[in-house]
């Protein structure tokens, strides 16, 4: 960075700290060295802006400073340095050193240098400065007091602020004239409007074919962006978005949705009974199965069938995304509510394919018709009658299949279900869904402007897919209830027809993306990547710094307080008690029998005499351990002696803190972590199950079985 000093007319170099000779060669000299090295057109264009200020000659300034008694307020990013002056009248030399400032007073002014005391002061301590450092051009000069600086100005030079009379080669001078100031306040409202620009744009989709280097295969092969093109993440949001729960905040609109979509869930609970083996309405067999899961020709036999079971959080993850398929269709298709507006105009070509509609142009078919009229039927009985609530789970079960069974050719946004999943594409925007004119600037990252990872996006159509299979289902088990023998045939109809990666419908060409998107996201590199330092002591995950140090230091804390809890607590601190180590025991991995564990091993049955009811004989050897454990009773009272309900809700309290901090351990130092529900499932004994808490190679070894269809 250059500075223009008006006032001593010299351009200063901050990099250097020195200033830059006048003259074309010595400039162009400068420039080209260490640590500029300018070269071509930045060179040229330095130079001709360098030469467009009025600079004073080395003479020029050297006659300035040389005059007697000169000095001047510091001038910022110029090096100063502690100097020394001499005293003698009419003498305007300044030196750095001491040498040479004993040489000058001896030979410019006959004085020796040895005479210089208090009392006859020869030179004196003081700032100095000078303009260049180059050889033979170095002269310095006095300088008073820290820089001045303007009103709007930093006193801290490191920060690129200068004073009123030293200011950037780009920046004009602080007296401005009135024209001037207007033309900076226009050039900063530009400014400001390019960043708004930038932040209107981060919240509307851009079609991602306009530049090949901005082409994403599966984003192009779907066809999303071109559909989606020119609408507002607030208004893809609001589409789908569930009514509020709170009557008194929901619209008209809103509460004959939100019965349709609690009947929607009702219905959806009913049909995950209908597969689930433990319910006696149980309709499901792998026969069943195998046929819902046949996504194309010669399937059969080779499909592992429909997995019904899934764990309560899925199945609510699941059921809400087919909540809002039903909201999208009914506030977009069904009510024309305008939730779409751009002003870009659909190309002739998307047109013709049925992607550059807008998706308020979506119309629903004939069955899907039907059915709504059904609903809206429904919606008009009694909501507290049952007949009347069961007649709208129907009506809402054909609306279902009605989205599901829908013949779509090669323009497959004109399905509802698509459409909706070109939607679900779009990352969920963060706040509240505004206009564009009312949208606030966006803080990066905040979701405005982003796809979908295709790993993350598959997990909607496999929602979708799984839904839609226990909704024929669900359908089938309804039309053939008189003819249960029926169920397969209407199974293998509609899935068939409907529901094959080959068919040219809906879920046909869902089928189709989730097989190409899980082959995409294999390839892909994970995100959230842990960053190690050099010295492999740090990782840096999602913005938290973790030290190896603080694993080994909560590791070593939460043993010291099971080991006090076990010891102290749960034993009693009793010595009498044997200590047990893993490496004393022995173990039969092959042991099934109910309730069979290390226990029972018979080359364990020394160690383990009495160890059952050791803390027994502990309470009753010791005279304060009754006290605490046993009811107090007046000896008169004919009342049976009973545990004190209190100390027993202590001791388990304990228990329970106890295997708080062995959970920790156990999750943190026995290798690859386990997920939630595998780690606090984990059992010490037989039971219908195999045990997964097991004594090998003299460890305690934990061992659990996982499958996604469990």
């Amino acid at each position: 960075m250059f500075y223009y000093n008006a006032t001593h007319q010299v351009v200063v170099c901050q990099a250097c700290q020195s200033g830059i000779l006048p003259g074309a060669r010595s400039q162009e000299r400068h420039l080209r060295a260490q640590p500029h090295r300018l070269s071509g057109a930045v060179l040229q264009a330095t130079l001709q802006q360098l030469r467009g200020y009025e600079l004073r000659t080395v003479d020029q300034l050297r006659q300035a400073t040389r005059q007697p008694g000169y000095s001047c307020p510091t001038l910022p990013h110029l090096a100063s340095y502690a100097g020394l002056r001499c005293l003698q009248d009419q003498c305007s030399f300044k030196t750095r050193h001491i040498a040479a400032i004993k040489i000058h007073v001896a030979a410019r002014h006959q004085i020796k240098a040895t005479d210089h005391g208090p009392g006859r002061p020869l030179w004196q301590a003081c700032q100095i400065q000078t303009y260049f450092t180059a050889k033979g051009c170095i002269d310095y000069f006095e300088v008073t007091g820290p820089a001045a600086t303007g009103p709007s100005q930093s006193q801290d030079s490191g920060s690129g602020s200068v004073d009123s009379n030293s200011l950037p080669l780009a920046i004009p001078t602080a007296t401005t004239t009135a024209a001037q100031r207007a033309l900076f306040a226009s050039i900063e409202q530009d400014a400001s409007t390019i960043q708004q620009d930038v932040d209107r744009q981060a919240v509307i989709v851009q079609d991602l074919n306009a530049s090949r280097t901005e082409r994403v295969p599966w984003l192009e092969k779907t066809g999303f962006p071109a559909y989606l093109a020119g609408l507002q993440d607030s208004q893809i949001k609001s589409a789908y978005k569930l009514p509020p729960k709170d009557p008194a905040k929901a619209t008209d609109s809103d509460r004959d949705l939100a019965r349709i979509l609690a009947a929607a869930q009702a219905l959806l609970a009913q049909a995950y009974q209908l597969c689930s083996k433990t319910s006696p309405d149980c309709k499901m067999t792998q026969q069943r199965a195998n046929i819902l899961n046949e996504f194309y020709t010669g399937a059969s036999g080779q499909a592992g069938g429909f997995r019904y079971r899934k764990e309560p959080s899925t199945l609510t993850d699941y059921f809400r995304v087919w909540q809002q398929l039903l909201a999208y269709y009914w506030r977009v298709v069904w009510a024309k509510e305008d939730h779409f507006t751009t002003s870009s105009q659909p190309e002739p070509e998307l047109e013709q394919q049925g992607q550059g509609l807008l998706p308020n142009a979506l119309q629903p078919t004939p069955s899907q018709a039907q059915a709504t009229e059904a609903v809206l039927a429904a919606l008009a009985l009694d909501p507290d009658e049952d007949e009347d609530q069961l007649l709208l789970q129907h009506a809402v079960r054909k609306l279902c299949l009605a989205l599901i069974c829908q013949q779509v050719g090669s323009t497959p946004f004109q399905s509802p279900v698509v459409s909706f999943c070109a939607m679900l594409s779009r990352a969920a925007v963060r706040g509240k869904a505004e206009p564009v004119e009312l949208v606030e600037p966006t803080k990066p990252g905040h979701g405005h402007g982003a796809w979908q990872e295709p790993g993350n996006f598959n997990h909607y159509l496999s929602a979708l897919t799984w839904t839609a299979q226990l909704v024929i289902f669900d359908y089938a088990c309804f039309q053939e209830q008189d003819d249960e023998a029926q169920i397969p045939v209407f199974l293998a109809k509609v899935c068939k027809q409907f529901f094959q990666q080959l068919a040219e419908t809906p879920f046909g060409y869902i089928l189709q993306w989730r097989l190409y998107l899980f082959a995409v996201s294999k390839q892909l590199l994970a995100k959230h990547q842990a960053i190690w330092s050099l010295d492999g002591q740090t990782v840096l995950y999602r913005g938290v710094n973790l030290q190896l140090s603080h694993v080994s230091q909560l590791v070593l804390s939460e043993y010291q307080q099971a080991y006090t809890l076990l010891y102290d607590e749960l034993m009693f601190n009793t010595g009498s008690l044997p200590s047990l180590e893993s490496w004393r025991f022995q173990d039969d991995l092959d042991l099934q029998c109910y309730g069979g564990s290390w226990l029972q091993h018979p080359q364990n049955a020394d160690l383990l005499a009495g160890a059952d009811l050791a803390l027994l004989r502990q309470i009753q050897g010791q005279a304060d351990l009754r006290a605490l454990f046993i009811y107090k009773v007046t000896s008169s009272s004919n009342q049976p002696a009973t545990l004190d309900p209190v100390a027993i809700n202590v001791y388990e309290a304990h228990v329970q803190d106890f295997l708080k901090r062995l959970l920790v351990l156990c999750h943190v130092t026995s290798g690859q972590p386990l997920r939630q529900p595998e780690l606090l499932s984990i059992r010490w004994q037989n039971t219908d199950r195999q045990r997964h808490i097991l004594l090998w190679e003299k460890l305690v070894l934990i061992y659990t079985q996982y499958h996604k269809g469990q």
